[in-house]
């Protein structure tokens, strides 16, 4: 069996309830239920009209009117007037679906206050029942709202009737409903009216609320972050109402707070107090917040406030660092700040952790000087080193007199010159060269170490200089002797001999010769000795130098 309801006479059930689910689609339940802006207009039933002889075997026209009373009075906004209210009058005047009169219509408006009249007809061929359903003002008599329906047994009834009771109040009440589209910024919204929920909003997609009774609202709006909105408004009929929301974002709250407590708060330079702190009223946006406190480095930070909510910056403080000043008499020694090499005095050491620090300054043949210092946050500590010397004794003690000493650094720069023999001369530690130097003996150079606080001792014996003797003879292949030792040629015969007396001699083909000299020290002498000087010259020369010499001789010629 199928169901059909039309509009106008003639509207199918579908389309009736997709006309129905239009017009609520933008708001959560239909306008009705805004129970305080509901139009209840009285309504009077009359018996519907029986089309044919089934309808009026059935009594269909009353059972039908009845249904209607009972819906329309139950679950729609419709006031209806009991049956017996208006029997005596309809059986009187003889009211029907033939029509009513201008007079009748006027004795229902005083007598009842209705405003409109539910009458209709009804008929049945079998299974099949056709409905007409019409209202008619009682002010003018025209027809206000028509519906049909047209089923198949008497099952589908009554719920046909449920159906079109339920488009006749929306169609008749849409004369008294207006439309209301709600736009939000600068977020989306919830919507309210009259404390009933209707959906979200924002400016991009509006929310649209249709079928309004004509009356005062109550808008209200909330958005996470910002301050309630209301607004009354006034719904009028077939006007499309628009309010655009614009809502102010609630203030935030600032939790400031620092380790170690009570620095200087500045909120987009501006300074507000010192920490811990809480400012309440503080407006969306971003804040540049700095902690500033004394010893301490600045703390800085950008912060996103948003509204109705508390945004908490916590800063840990951290130490600003601070400086030494190291400086040395002499200068160029060096530093070490526990035990790290810094560099050489004089010397600014910066980004030091403040505290105790350990500070050792030392230069080569100084003492090397250790010590504590302390070094407040972002500040500049000095230190200054006298450093000592470190000393050592030299003694010189030659085995003679009237020695010459110079004493050298490595560098050749002379630290000391005397006479020796002295004692305990102080002198830096450290490496030196000593010269000892006297007239006709040879100058000695000796390395000497002298170390903190000992005595170095030194007790050179100098070697008297040699002399140099020159023997020439005429005979230049003639051999030479000195004290029994032969030395070669005369034309070669450079000799260098120590001081004293010497014997010299020499052998060659035309004879021989000898000689005795005594030489000084550092002497430079030439001998000229002279060839055959007689037999007693000869014999002076040694056996061995004579037969030597005669087989020199041989062999030569």
């Amino acid at each position: 069996m199928t169901l059909s309801i039309f509009a106008s006479r003639r509207v199918a059930a579908s389309a009736w309830m997709l006309l129905l689910i239009t017009s609520l689609a933008t708001a959560t339940e239909p306008a009705s239920s805004f129970q305080n802006r509901k139009r209840t207009p009285t309504l009077a039933i009359l018996p519907f009209l029986n089309s044919n002889d089934g309808a009026q075997k059935d009594g269909l026209g009353n059972s039908v009117a009845s249904m209607f009373g009972t819906h329309l009075k139950n679950e729609t906004s419709f006031l209806v007037l009991e049956r017996s209210q208006i029997g005596k009058l309809a059986a009187e005047q003889n009211l029907s679906a033939s029509g009513l009169s201008e007079s009748q219509r006027e004795q229902l408006g005083k007598l009842f206050q209705a405003e409109a009249i539910l009458t209709g007809e009804v008929s049945r061929f079998n299974d099949l029942i056709q409905l007409d359903a019409r209202l008619i003002s009682v002010e003018t008599g025209q027809v206000l709202v028509a519906e049909y329906a047209q089923i198949q047994g008497y099952e589908k009834l009554r719920g046909a009737i449920v159906q079109i009771s339920k488009s006749l109040e929306l169609k008749y009440l849409r004369r008294w409903m207006g439309d209301l589209i709600v736009s939000v910024q600068p977020v989306e919204g919830e919507v309210y009216l009259d404390d009933q929920y209707l959906g979200k909003a924002s400016l991009k997609d509006p929310l649209k609320v249709e079928n309004l009774l004509e009356g005062s609202y109550s808008l209200r709006v909330l958005a996470s972050g910002y301050s309630n909105y209301t607004e009354a408004v006034t719904i009028k009929p077939k006007i499309r109402r628009e309010v655009q929301v614009a809502m102010k974002s609630l203030p935030g709250a600032l939790k400031l707070v620092s380790e170690p407590q009570g620095a200087k708060v500045l909120v987009n330079n501006k300074e507000v107090g010192k920490t811990p702190m809480q400012l309440d009223t503080v407006s969306e946006g971003l804040y540049q917040v700095v902690y500033d406190l004394s010893g301490f480095q600045v703390f800085g930070r950008q912060v996103e406030v948003r509204s109705g909510q508390q945004t908490e910056v916590k800063g840990v403080l951290k130490v600003k660092p601070g400086s030494l000043a190291v400086s040395s008499n002499p200068v160029g020694a060096d530093v070490f700040i526990n035990e790290q090499r810094m560099g050489i005095t004089p010397l600014v050491v910066e980004n030091v952790v403040p505290g105790t620090v350990a500070i050792r300054v030392e230069k080569p043949q100084f003492s090397v000087l250790r010590d504590v210092v302390t070094v407040k946050p972002g500040t500049q500590a000095s230190f200054s080193a006298p450093l000592q010397r470190l000393t050592g004794r030299l003694t010189v003690v030659p085995t003679i007199d009237s020695v010459n000493v110079v004493v050298r650094e490595f560098s050749g720069r002379v630290v000391e010159e005397r006479q020796a023999p002295f004692h305990k001369l102080d002198l830096d530690i450290g490496e030196y060269l000593v010269e000892l130097s006297r007239t006709l003996f040879v100058t000695q150079t000796l390395r000497v170490t002298i170390r903190d606080d000992k005595e170095s001792r030194l007790e050179p014996t100098l070697v008297e200089k040699t002399s140099v003797l020159t023997v020439s003879s005429p005979e230049s292949v003639a051999d030479v002797w000195v004290d029994g030792k032969y030395l070669g040629k005369a034309a070669a015969a450079k000799i260098e001999l120590p001081k004293g007396k010497h014997s010299v001699a020499t052998a060659g083909f035309f004879g021989d010769a000898h000689t005795e000299i005594v030489l000084a020290p550092d002497e430079k002498r030439q001998v000229q000795m002279e060839q055959n000087q007689g037999r007693n010259a000869r014999w002076t020369i040694p056996l061995g130098v004579g037969l030597s010499a005669l087989l020199l001789m041989v062999l030569g010629r």
